[in-house]
């Protein structure tokens, strides 16, 4: 517990408020902006049951960063989804489904088209590494978060449904 960031977090804001130090308000409103992110990130894991974080990247590229893992309903699978907003490659959506047999399938959601093409380019070394580390792919989609945006709202749901994995899979 020691090491965890929310109580190392905790301790310097106690200690930036006991010893009355000419602290930067800057300072101060960091730290407590820190801790209401923890605070959100623990009540939307909680209210989701999940896992979900942020990741404050200290990277050029990075614009913002979220992480949530699940464990799924069938208790033999875990779910990831990945977030990102870069600079230089806009925005990208990442799920990941592994299940206990190391199998894995992996949707990619692409903002620009340039970084969608330099992945559809290199998928074959894509697979290898994924191969490599001993999982099984089992599909890799690549798609046009573009595409996404567009979609009616009849559309939207329905493949949200999908990915909620409901056990009902019903067309009209």
């Amino acid at each position: 517990v020691q090491n965890d960031i929310k109580a190392v977090l905790l301790q310097v804001q106690e200690q930036l408020d006991t010893k009355g130090l000419d602290t930067p308000k800057e300072i101060k409103a960091q730290v407590e902006k820190a801790l209401q992110q923890i605070d959100f990130y623990q009540l939307s894991s909680y209210a989701a049951q999940s896992n979900k974080t942020h990741l404050p990247f200290n990277w050029d590229n990075n614009e913002d960063c979220d992480v949530e893992f699940k464990q799924n309903k069938t208790k033999d699978s875990f779910s990831c989804r990945i977030s990102l907003s870069l600079k230089n490659h806009g925005d990208i959506n990442v799920m990941l489904l592994l299940d206990d047999k190391n199998n894995i399938n992996i949707n990619m959601n692409i903002q620009k088209d340039e970084f969608k093409t330099k992945l559809q380019d290199n998928m074959q070394i894509i697979r290898a590494g994924i191969n490599d580390i001993g999982l099984s792919l089992q599909s890799l989609n690549i798609m046009s978060l573009k595409d996404e945006k567009n979609k009616s709202y009849e559309e939207k749901a329905y493949s949200d449904n999908i990915q909620n994995n409901f056990g009902v899979d019903i067309k009209a």
